[in-house]
């Protein structure tokens, strides 16, 4: 390794990848529910997945945290990118720890499974009151 990557390296990089900013809440108290609806592309998650590997270049292990509003209504593309992190931090000699955020609703056999695979940390949002739940 050269100097200047040296220079880079970031003990331990985190990377927080929203992949939509949708709910299926309305937390009052929640930042999500005021930002305009929309789902992470693939072509973007990609793209923000390579920078972050690019800038944590030297690190041991990179950690990507998926989130949202709620990341399991952008199912199809956190598995891409989920996959997509793994396999390109791999391949640049660094590990790869997926954590995803979530409020637990959605979460199925299927997804569980996967998360298996993948040895995935899920953080389960429990907080609030009964009131501040709007379904």
């Amino acid at each position: 390794m050269n100097s200047a990557s040296s220079d880079r390296i970031i003990a331990n990089p985190s990377c927080e990848i929203l992949v939509t900013s949708k709910c299926n809440m309305q937390c009052s108290y929640c930042i999500a529910r005021d930002l305009d609806k929309a789902d992470m592309t693939k072509e973007i998650g990609i793209s923000s997945i390579d920078y972050f590997i690019y800038l944590s270049e030297g690190a041991e292990t990179l950690d990507f945290i998926f989130t949202g509003g709620e990341p399991l209504l952008n199912w199809g593309i956190l598995k891409e990118l989920i996959e997509y992190a793994v396999e390109k931090a791999n391949d640049q000699g660094m590990g790869a720890k997926i954590s995803i955020k979530s409020n637990g609703i959605l979460l199925n056999e299927e997804c569980i499974e996967y998360f298996r695979k993948y040895k995935c940390t899920i953080f389960i949002s429990i907080d609030g009151t009964e009131q501040e739940h709007i379904k």
